[in-house]
């Protein structure tokens, strides 16, 4: 007993230290991607972060103190009707996030081309936010709004309820800037830091399911068994016009390995029909583990 308690604490010390490791990486990439590419260019990419960018604008005030004070009243709200990890997390994620954006205000401003600013002020904050949202964190602001508000509307979508945050930040970004293509610069650094957040969270964790129908399935499976040490699974099917029973095959793969899967059909059963689907995310044996689902 005691060595399953010590076990245990020893596990929960390392998820710790890997958490804390992932929230300065994840806060570090973020920090350039504010004082570096975005903020110096008058672009607030929504959410919180962006608000604090158009209020440091007016008044002078450093943006991760400004961040950390807006998401305060938002943390505690979390706090009392969220509560558990998410929310935790979220707290430790936001006060690192904020503290490296002051830390690193010394940082040299891209003053060149305006898109390649948003392409790289996009590109490294996702790749922030990807990194923490893979540990169970978030960067607070309306990512706790969205769930706050889910409680009272739950047929609203959160994707929607932050879609629309978004659009009040970068409207009164832009109405501070007085500049429309700052509003519409802010438009693309969200849809690219939007795109890498998912090939980060999800990409890694995609591949191809495959669904065989073919009179050689026992061939095809035996195949990918030995060649790609995929598991398979038979349907049971039948032909609407013929009315014949068969065996369909239900296969997913990584995409690396799926020109090699189409080589086994082929080679197999050249009349063989498949339909092959991309799948976002994958779980189970061989693919992304159950155990680590609740961090993302």
């Amino acid at each position: 007993m005691r060595k399953l308690k010590k076990e245990a604490l020893r596990q929960r010390i390392s998820e710790s230290f890997k958490d804390g490791a992932a929230f300065v990486a994840g806060a570090v990439l973020y920090a350039v991607s504010v004082n570096c590419f975005t903020a110096p260019n008058d672009i607030a990419p929504g959410g919180v972060t962006g608000l604090a960018t158009a209020v440091n604008s007016l008044t002078g005030l450093p943006i991760g103190s400004l961040s950390m004070l807006i998401n305060i009243p938002l943390l505690i709200s979390a706090a009392v009707f969220i509560g558990g990890s998410f929310t935790a997390k979220t707290a430790a994620a936001t006060v690192i996030i904020s503290l490296f954006i002051d830390l690193l205000d010394f940082l040299p401003a891209y003053g060149g081309e305006k898109l390649l600013s948003c392409i790289f002020g996009g590109v490294l904050s996702g790749a922030a936010m990807g990194i923490v949202f893979l540990r169970g964190g978030t960067s607070g602001g309306t990512d706790i709004v969205a769930r706050l508000l889910r409680l009272k509307w739950k047929n609203v979508s959160a994707g929607r309820m932050i879609l629309l945050a978004d659009a009040v930040v970068i409207l009164f970004a832009g109405t501070v800037y007085r500049s429309v293509e700052s509003a519409l610069y802010a438009v693309v650094v969200i849809f690219v830091s939007s795109t890498v957040i998912d090939k980060i969270v999800y990409g890694g964790d995609g591949g191809k399911c495959f669904i065989i129908m073919s009179e050689k399935s026992g061939d095809i499976a035996h195949d990918i068994s030995v060649r790609l040490r995929r598991g398979v699974t038979f349907l049971n099917g039948s032909g609407f016009y013929s009315g014949k029973e068969s065996r369909v095959i239900l296969c997913s793969v990584r995409r690396n390995e799926a020109a090699e899967l189409r080589s086994i059909i082929r080679k197999a059963d050249p009349d063989a029909f498949a339909v092959a689907c991309s799948a976002a995310e994958i779980l189970g044996q061989g693919f992304k583990a159950w155990e680590n689902e609740d961090r993302v």
